[in-house]
């Protein structure tokens, strides 16, 4: 239960995201949906938070924003703290990465 809990979190979190990025641009959502060839009813869902969207339509839709996918995501509250006491899993101070045949 608590994923599905922070899954809606996250979810609503990007989808007022992309609806304050559209605005900020002077973007209808019909205009937005054309213009990414989306039907308008799943970026309202998407903006809702209803939709759970695929990787390759958060690149779409950040395209046609003119951003980065990371940057439809609200920022993390600086207290480190999500969805009530649960501290945020810690990275390590330093990650390696390893090439892949």
């Amino acid at each position: 239960m608590k994923n599905s809990v922070g899954n809606n979190i996250v979810r609503h979190g990007v989808g007022l995201r992309i609806r304050q990025l559209r605005e900020q641009r002077g973007l209808s959502q019909h205009q937005f949906a054309k213009m990414i060839g989306m039907d308008r009813s799943y970026l309202i869902n998407i903006e809702k938070g209803k939709r759970n969207v695929s990787i390759d339509m958060l690149t779409r839709i950040a395209i046609g924003l003119g951003v980065w996918v990371a940057d439809l995501f609200p920022p993390a509250p600086e207290s480190g703290l999500v969805l009530g006491d649960e501290p945020r899993a810690q990275l390590p101070s330093s990650i390696e990465f390893q090439a892949v045949d």
